[in-house]
């Protein structure tokens, strides 16, 4: 059982048990694209499923009717937002959604005649994935783990080349990594997260300043400067790496040799970018130039709200330096939503910042929110008592409260005022 699955499952057997609890929490903070908050207000788990619902169900919707299979990297970070959330959404019209998707395209990536080991044809692995281990259906498996194989063969040939980077460009960390450490996982094959360690070393070295704890898009960047003098980092780019990150290290080993370099990385980059986030949680195109493209925007934050409320639900950031960044990030993207529940203000494809603008949506930014809003439910469930995840049926007398325990290989536990369970977290899991 997965780590979202049986916190999700943890919290609907509670919420199911208590149906008569009365729910007692606040509506999301709805924050202006001009406020300046210092805090994102009452945030509660309820009411992060049902903005990401909407979101969701508004996304799925805007697809219907439409030509086109959308597995390529732009419609991939969306699969693999809906297939995240589908654990959380209390229903099954995101699993259905993917399962669907999945079946059409015969779970088979796509793959480029001119690129055949473009990272960016890998990301749509990451939704495979997340389907083959809700529902171990073997058909989801064997043609992406077959696509991984001839990776991991490139990818060790690379040793012999003169120009032995395979992935580099910054936003290639979070299209193929992730993929590989979770086969690894699921599979036990070590040579799956092997073959990302190497190369995920080879773009850092190419792309990555120790100085500024930030990435380059690539090696074009590397000496290209803001109006301000700075140097230009992007910032979905550098969303793209926090992200990847984040999943890699979800999916990594906790003996893994290299794990203490990646957990670093992580730490770094993250105290970076709290010290850039606007007031009103959102983040700027150019990250260390925000007046050059002063609008907020939205794909950035989203990745960076995911990857900050993952540190620390996992442990690895501190909550009282980062709960808040990752809590106004939130509030941020909710109130930068366009009419339609999509996510507005989103940079379009490109490499480098650029102007945003309040309609601008893409695929990509939804996949982005609905990752964040998986993260952020757990989260808050760790301070909110489980009665606010249940409609408000009646007045009785007993509570209960849920609280991850990341310490403890990523257990959860839970208890009311007659009964507590503890359901082992999946490092434990693995020795049954």
């Amino acid at each position: 059982m997965k780590k979202t699955q049986w916190i999700g499952g943890a919290l609907l057997l509670v919420a199911a048990l208590l149906a008569q609890t009365q729910s007692g929490c606040a509506q999301t903070l709805a924050v202006a694209p001009t406020a300046a908050p210092t805090t994102a207000g009452p945030l509660a788990a309820p009411q992060i499923i049902a903005r990401a619902r909407e979101t969701s169900e508004a996304q799925l919707r805007a697809l219907e009717g439409r030509d086109g299979r959308f597995t390529d990297w732009i419609g991939g970070v969306m699969w693999t937002g809906i297939a995240e959330f589908g654990e959380f959404s209390q229903r099954p019209l995101e699993a259905e959604a993917v399962r669907q998707m999945g079946e059409k395209v015969a779970w088979k990536p796509p793959v480029s005649a001119k690129f055949p080991f473009h990272a960016d044809d890998d990301v749509i692995g990451q939704a495979f994935l997340a389907h083959y281990a809700r529902r171990r259906d073997e058909a989801a498996l064997a043609p992406i783990r077959a696509d991984m194989d001839l990776l991991v063969e490139r990818l060790n040939a690379t040793e012999l080349e003169p120009r032995p980077v395979v992935w580099w460009w910054c936003d290639a960390l979070f299209m193929a990594p992730p993929v590989l450490a979770r086969l690894s996982h699921l599979t036990g094959e070590r040579k799956y997260l092997d073959a990302m360690d190497k190369e995920w070393w080879k773009t850092a070295a190419l792309l990555y300043d120790p100085a500024e704890h930030l990435f380059f898009r690539d090696r074009g960047f590397l000496k290209k400067v803001e109006r301000n003098g700075q140097k230009m980092f992007w910032s979905r780019g550098n969303g793209w790496v926090l992200a990847g990150l984040a999943r890699v290290l979800h999916w990594m080993p906790r003996d893994y040799p290299t794990r203490p370099r990646y957990e670093q990385m992580f730490r770094d980059i993250a105290a970076k970018l709290v010290l850039l986030q606007g007031q009103d949680g959102m983040w700027r195109a150019s990250l260390l130039d925000p007046q050059s493209f002063p609008a907020p925007e939205s794909s950035g934050t989203a990745f960076y709200c995911y990857a900050l409320a993952w540190g620390v639900n996992s442990g690895l950031l501190p909550r009282a330096r980062y709960q808040n960044a990752a809590e106004i990030a939130w509030a941020g993207l909710v109130a930068h939503r366009r009419a339609d529940h999509l996510p507005g203000w989103v940079q379009p494809v490109g490499a480098s910042p650029k102007p945003v603008f309040a309609e601008g949506t893409q695929l990509y930014a939804t996949g982005g929110f609905l990752l964040a809003a998986t993260e952020m439910v757990k989260l808050k469930a760790a301070s909110f008592p489980v009665s606010a995840l249940v409609p408000a049926t009646g007045t009785v007398s007993h509570r209960a409260f849920v609280r991850h325990v990341p310490e403890r290989f990523d257990d959860i536990a839970w208890e009311n005022n007659r009964i507590g369970f503890w359901i082992d977290g999946p490092e434990l899991e693995k020795g049954r």
